[in-house]
């Protein structure tokens, strides 16, 4: 049961966030260069993005969709620890390749990960009955 809730709240936050990337797209790619550009915050983001990946891929091995979430879990997890260890000056070419993506495919990331965080909902909520 605990891991239901756990599942609950990460769709509500991916939604959240997802939902703030559609809307207003430039303030998401400055939290994101504000945040990682703190050593503390990027190693507690970096922390907590392995968290979720770990969670997505053993809190949902009884969902009907298993297989995505696995994926997603494991691409979570590589990209928290590419975030970890990778060289500043890699990392700062993957931030900056993301600040000058179009603001379009920024929503287009957004409405993804609505979409994603949804699925996710409906597939721990159908687990539940």
């Amino acid at each position: 049961m605990l891991t239901v809730g756990l599942l609950i709240v990460i769709a509500l936050v991916w939604a959240g966030y997802g939902v703030i990337l559609i809307a207003v797209p430039s303030s998401c790619t400055d939290w994101i260069q504000c945040a990682f550009g703190r050593p503390v915050h990027r190693f507690l983001l970096t922390q907590a993005a392995i968290l979720f990946g770990l969670l997505l891929l053993l809190g949902t091995t009884g969902h009907r969709a298993y297989w995505l979430w696995a994926i997603l879990g494991g691409i979570a997890i590589l990209k928290g620890m590419f975030f970890l260890g990778a060289p500043g000056r890699l990392r700062d070419r993957v931030f900056n390749w993301w600040c000058h993506l179009p603001r379009w495919g920024q929503r287009l990331c957004g409405v993804l990960t609505v979409g994603l965080a949804a699925l996710l909902i409906i597939d721990t909520a159908r687990g539940l009955s």
